[in-house]
């Protein structure tokens, strides 16, 4: 049987008085497909959907072409593996007993030995095994994620749906399980939701944005994990000077683009400036991202926020602009500078702003336009 192809047509669906979720047209396929938006935005709500949990009040969903209710909905259950987003296992069932308990619930298979070599192996993956015969209260919260997991990845489902699975996750661990999906990504429907985007960009084939209750279709994703070589991380007060080196070079890059030249000199007393305010202002006023390839700084980006006048897009008195984007010109073509901006967006999102603002230079306009900035153009007189 090949991995099911869901699909949203239509779908509304009301969650308590005051959200909506809108899904206007998503088909997803099998590989691994990332469910990414700010807190609140309906990420959870669209997994639930898709995991069967609830059925949309209007609009129509499909699994493999065939709507998943009566003896349909049996049958999608038996192929799908779900893992919630909050922390649903008991405290009173040892690790074995509850991947187990799943596994009999899931009819992973009707021979009892058979079903208990899958739940080895599925401890064994999330490396569990010295810790299969402890009780899951005795366990650290991470330790309990992975059993969560171990539960939803037994057997071969070929419909997987994971709601933060990286939750609570160490490096090395996040690092497995990034490997255990990518590989059963070859052979099934895998949709994951999380607010780590670099990690599940680094091996997600498409990308779900869902903002304000709306689903958007399905995108393919530039690969910039390490696959390509490429990795995304905040910056922090010590990473100051590349973070400066790129806003001296993009300047550089605007005159260079233009046919003209940039002093040296107002080189440096720019790059002096802005790293004294950027430090100055630190982690309140200034933020940042890099992204290294081979522990080097090959692009980067900030937004610092501006107080500002009462104004209807700015309620809280204040703006997050972003500046300082650059990307060294041999990375160029790995949509590192796309990668920077929608992390950014996303920052300015989850901190509850209502717009997000920047001045673009003439190479970047293209890129902001098809991210659906709006071009509200400033008028500014020259005075010397």
């Amino acid at each position: 049987m090949s991995a099911p192809v869901l699909h949203l047509q239509g779908v509304d669906h009301r969650v308590g008085p005051r959200f909506t979720l809108r899904v206007p047209s998503l088909t997803i396929g099998p590989g691994v497909t990332a469910v990414l938006g700010p807190n609140g935005s309906g990420k959870s709500t669209l997994l639930r959907l898709l995991a069967t949990v609830v059925a949309p009040a209007t609009g129509t969903f499909t699994v493999g072409g065939a709507a998943p209710d009566g003896p349909a909905l049996v049958g999608v259950r038996r192929r799908l593996g779900y893992l919630p987003q909050d922390d649903s296992v008991p405290r009173r069932l040892t690790a074995f007993d509850h991947v187990d308990l799943v596994a009999v619930m899931r009819e992973l298979a009707d021979d009892p030995r058979r079903r208990r070599a899958m739940v080895h192996r599925a401890l064994l993956d999330q490396q569990l095994e010295d810790l299969a015969g402890e009780r899951c209260g005795r366990l650290s919260g991470g330790q309990r994620r992975r059993v969560a997991i171990a539960a939803t990845l037994a057997g071969d489902a070929d419909l997987l749906v994971l709601d933060e699975p990286d939750a609570h996750l160490d490096d090395d661990h996040r690092a497995r399980l990034a490997a255990l999906l990518t590989r059963r990504g070859e052979s099934a429907t895998v949709v994951v939701a999380t607010h780590d985007r670099a990690w599940i960009e680094a091996f997600a084939d498409r990308a779900v944005h869902v903002v304000d209750g709306m689903a958007g279709a399905a995108q393919p994703v530039r690969q910039t994990g390490p696959m390509s070589g490429h990795t995304l991380r905040a910056a922090t007060e010590h990473d100051i000077p590349a973070l400066t080196r790129g806003r001296v070079r993009m300047f550089e890059d605007m005159a260079t683009f233009a046919g003209t030249t940039f002093d040296p000199a107002e080189a440096t007393r720019i790059g002096d400036e802005s790293a004294a305010l950027f430090a100055a202002g630190w982690g309140r006023e200034h933020v940042g991202w890099l992204v290294e390839h081979d522990g080097v700084a090959v692009a980067s980006a900030m937004v610092s926020v501006q107080p500002w006048l009462p104004h209807p897009r700015y309620p809280s008195g204040e703006r997050p602009y972003f500046h300082s984007v650059h990307t060294d010109p041999a990375h160029r073509g790995h949509g590192l500078a796309r990668l920077l901006t929608e992390t950014a967006i996303e920052w300015a999102r989850d901190k509850g702003y209502t717009h997000f603002v920047l001045h673009a230079s003439e190479q970047g306009r293209p890129v902001y336009e098809r991210l659906g900035f709006i071009n509200s153009s400033e008028w500014i007189l020259p005075l010397r």
